[in-house]
């Protein structure tokens, strides 16, 4: 036998089994020494209190008082109530609505929430978000607050016309995009990314697709949607904003998400009693058990059932789903093949 061929055949016999476990709600995904957790239910995200900028000894913070300018001792704080009902913000007709729903307590002249903030220069743009009292967003605007004021005030740049996709108290949508204030948004039945120029102070939206379904950013300005067409089916794909290029990675009749927003991308296609699992990027599709649900690790892919009190996981290989260990409540943990 070559030596060589005996150091390999060694070094495979000495190669570290991978393992899955599940203890106190956590799966354990074990390789050697290393070890990994994959928790039965994510914890809650803790929400974002508030988002500072500062030059020197000014400050301007979006909190529960909606924009706090502080300047040394001085301080000063706006919930943002003219914009609600401005004449360069809203038409006439616009503000008729408005002031009639504020009467019957179904709207607030107060900013509601933070869509997304970001500095450029000595400039922060916020972009302030109107929910009615059914906490629907009905309005945003964009606001700026220049750094380099003695005492700086809010400015109320513009109302884009779209919508952005933000739903939290305080979000994270803006980014800077070809140099521009950007933001994936929603038009009427179409989505895109929404830009503000600030050396000349308009808004142009960019098209991407209609009917979107659900979006995920992922990282390097790539995000990830699900989208209906007007022909009936759901279509998954990846969007680079920076390119503006779509790649189509499934398209079917049936629901369907994205597990996440890592790669490699994987689906889940779902209808009726029946689920699979698609790895875009080779294709590999698997039946999974119903109900189940998902979690990746570095070492594969846990899928387990039922959701809330698992009796059996999988580890699997997302390239071609091959099972590289299993578990389940009366057995233990097991491999392929054991």
């Amino acid at each position: 036998m070559p030596l060589c061929f005996a150091v390999f055949l060694a070094l495979a016999a000495q190669a570290p089994k991978v393992t899955l476990a599940y203890f106190q709600e956590h799966f354990i995904v074990r390789d050697g020494i290393y070890n990994e957790s994959a928790p039965l239910k994510l914890p809650p995200e803790s929400p974002k209190l508030s988002t500072v900028f500062r030059k020197n000894s000014t400050f301007a913070v979006w909190d529960e008082r909606g924009i706090t300018i502080r300047v040394g001792k001085k301080v000063k704080s706006t919930k943002l109530p003219d914009v609600a009902t401005s004449p360069r913000a809203f038409s006439r007709p616009e503000i008729l609505k408005t002031l009639a729903a504020i009467r019957e307590k179904k709207r607030s002249r107060d900013v509601s929430a933070l869509s997304g903030a970001i500095r450029v220069g000595n400039h922060v743009y916020f972009l302030g978000r109107w929910e009615d009292s059914g906490g629907k967003t009905w309005a945003e605007a964009l606001v700026q607050v220049d750094l380099a004021d003695r005492f700086p005030t809010p400015k109320l740049v513009g109302r884009p016309e779209v919508l952005s996709l933000a739903d939290k108290p305080i979000d994270d949508q803006l980014q800077i995009l070809d140099g521009l204030v950007s933001y994936v948004a929603r038009k009427g039945d179409h989505w895109g990314i929404e830009q503000y120029n600030t050396q000349n102070g308009r808004f142009t939206f960019d098209q991407l697709g209609d009917l979107l379904e659900s979006y995920q950013p992922g990282d390097a300005k790539i995000g990830y949607f699900v989208e209906k067409t007007s022909y009936g089916t759901t279509i998954a794909g990846r969007i680079d904003l920076r390119s503006r290029t779509r790649k189509v990675l499934a398209e079917c009749r049936s629901r369907m998400r994205f597990i996440d927003s890592s790669e490699p991308p994987c689906i889940v296609i779902s209808s009726g009693n029946t689920a699979t699992i698609l790895s875009a990027a080779t294709g590999a599709v698997m039946d999974m058990p119903v109900p189940s649900a998902t979690r990746r690790t570095s070492l594969g892919i846990v899928i387990w059932t039922p959701v809330g009190s698992p009796k059996r996981a999988w580890l699997y290989d997302p390239v071609r789903w091959q099972v590289r260990a299993w578990w389940n409540s009366t057995q233990g943990s097991g491999q392929p093949g054991n």
